[in-house]
């Protein structure tokens, strides 16, 4: 059983970093679309049509990519300077339970942008200027935070083992001495 869950555990960490960097890629197609759009505007006088909707679109696929890989690599924003003060058995007790709000979080974004997605792919939804269609970003959501939700379950497997380890290899007898 410990044997499957590294497996697959192995299995959605490359994922999650596969995913990264495909986020990594869409930041630098949108930077390079935006460059092109400041150019376009001022230099030649002809602004692009399509370029904001393209943006807005880009920066849901960027964040939905590569959520799972941030929380992979703990690169979400935290409160350092009250995390650090804490003891070691502490910080992993404040990790799993970090993990636990991630996984409800996350399971509730799933089941809501998947009737999102499956609304969008219905309805298939056009921007306003550049008539792009947004049913694709949207399928990225569900996907995006199922690939977090099971990220997140990893990581809490992985932080709870690390805190009932910690909680094992305690004080040693010689360090608890009465009088």
């Amino acid at each position: 059983m410990i044997s499957l869950f590294k497996a697959l555990a192995r299995i959605i960490d490359k994922t999650s970093m596969v995913m990264g960097y495909l986020a990594g890629v869409w930041v630098v197609i949108m930077t390079l679309v935006l460059f092109y759009s400041v150019v376009s505007r001022r230099v030649f006088n002809r602004p692009l049509v399509w370029d904001i909707d393209f943006t807005e679109i880009a920066m849901v696929v960027m964040v939905y990519l590569g959520v799972a890989y941030t929380t992979q690599i703990d690169g979400h924003v935290a409160m350092d300077a009250v995390y650090q003060r804490l003891t070691p058995r502490w910080q992993d007790r404040v990790r799993v339970f970090v993990d636990i709000v991630v996984v409800i979080f996350a399971a509730v974004m799933l089941w809501l942008g998947w009737s999102q997605a499956a609304d969008f792919v219905k309805r298939w939804p056009l921007t306003a200027a550049a008539t792009l269609p947004i049913a694709p970003a949207v399928v990225l959501i569900p996907i995006g935070v199922g690939l977090l939700l099971l990220q997140a379950l990893v990581l809490l497997v992985r932080h709870t083992a690390k805190l009932f380890q910690s909680q094992e290899t305690g004080p040693t007898a010689s360090a608890c001495k009465t009088n």
